[in-house]
């Protein structure tokens, strides 16, 4: 390939046959132009429907739908990977704490789930995880 430079165009050739005609950007630092029969279209934004780990959580009380919403508008993307370990923490610890739980990191915007499941734990420690004392 070859790049010959002009004053108002850049010209691109393979094998001295000219493969492309691009005006210059001058006076304008890192300015990217680009033919419109180079690219196809520029993919839009995903509108796919929410993944199917929103659709178990969002059926579920008041305050994990709203926890739910909430978690996605914080995640890049879907959020996807977010609800996907959200639905384990609902399916795994009673449902009195995990909601507890829910309501306390909505009321203080927790959209980190560690501090989620840490706020969990504290909720289940005590009645869930009760050990005989030894005699």
């Amino acid at each position: 390939m070859e790049v010959y430079q002009y004053f108002d165009t850049v010209v691109v050739c393979c094998q001295g046959k000219e493969v492309a005609r691009h005006p210059r950007a001058i006076g304008q630092r890192d300015r990217r132009l680009t033919t419109p029969g180079h690219h196809g279209p520029l993919r839009p934004r995903r509108s796919d429907p929410p993944p199917a780990q929103q659709a178990l959580l969002t059926d579920a009380p008041p305050v994990l739908a709203q926890y739910v919403q909430a978690l996605v508008a914080h995640a890049p993307g879907r959020g996807a990977a977010r609800l996907k370990r959200l639905l384990p923490f609902q399916r795994t610890y009673p449902s009195a704490p995990f909601l507890n739980a829910v309501a306390q990191a909505l009321t203080y915007g927790l959209y980190d789930l560690t501090r989620l499941e840490a706020l969990i734990l504290k909720q289940v420690r005590g009645d869930f995880f009760q050990l005989p004392e030894a005699d």
